[in-house]
């Protein structure tokens, strides 16, 4: 029986272009592209498409969409056509650097479609979270693994699992793409990740 190809997202969230992010990115690309030679993958950069910070406006409550004209509209038709993202990001003081946090704001747009609708009870798509850093923050990481559960959940997407490479670099970067299960983080509350 044959699996029925997918739409993959790897998305980006660091600032900067060629670093750590974007280098296990390209090595998770590798390894899916020749696990899964029918699926369709695309990396995308949060720093090639920057979006504006939310406004807090309400045009999205009024059902009018974004009223801010820029990336944001291709991030949502990536988003709106992935069949399961993979989220790499450097984690700052504990959360979310602040183009991919201006990103998960803006996917606001999603909520009020989510709240009249489904209210959550449809399937969600999978999502994957590896995040990367220098370590020594003594408060971790939880609110990055927050904010991005929240903010793809009204998106239509489930975090599933979350892959620590705090302090990983080099080989280590593609062990962590090859074998993602030996960096598996368990949550504060001590039970399975994403749960």
């Amino acid at each position: 029986m044959s699996k029925t190809a997918s739409n993959k997202l790897i998305l980006v969230a660091s600032p900067r272009f060629g670093g750590q992010s974007e280098r296990l990115a390209n090595y998770l690309f590798e390894s899916y592209s020749s696990e899964n030679s029918a699926d369709s993958i695309v990396v995308a950069c949060i720093s090639a498409l920057p979006v504006s910070n939310c406004l807090g406006c309400g045009s999205c409550a009024e059902g009018e969409g974004c009223a801010i004209e820029d990336n944001m509209h291709d991030w949502c038709a990536m988003i709106d056509d992935a069949d399961e993202i993979m989220v790499v990001s450097p984690v700052y003081f504990a959360g979310p650097p602040a183009p991919y946090k201006a990103l998960l704001d803006r996917l606001q747009v999603y909520y009020y479609n989510y709240k009249m609708n489904d209210n959550g009870l449809a399937p969600k798509r999978p999502l994957t979270l590896f995040v990367l850093g220098d370590g020594g923050d003594p408060h971790g990481f939880e609110p990055l693994v927050v904010c991005t559960r929240s903010a793809f959940a009204i998106a239509g997407f489930r975090l599933g699992k979350v892959f620590n490479g705090v302090g990983l670099y080099d080989e280590k970067l593609q062990d962590l793409a090859l074998n993602p299960e030996n960096y598996e983080y368990q949550s504060a509350s001590g039970g399975t990740n994403g749960e």
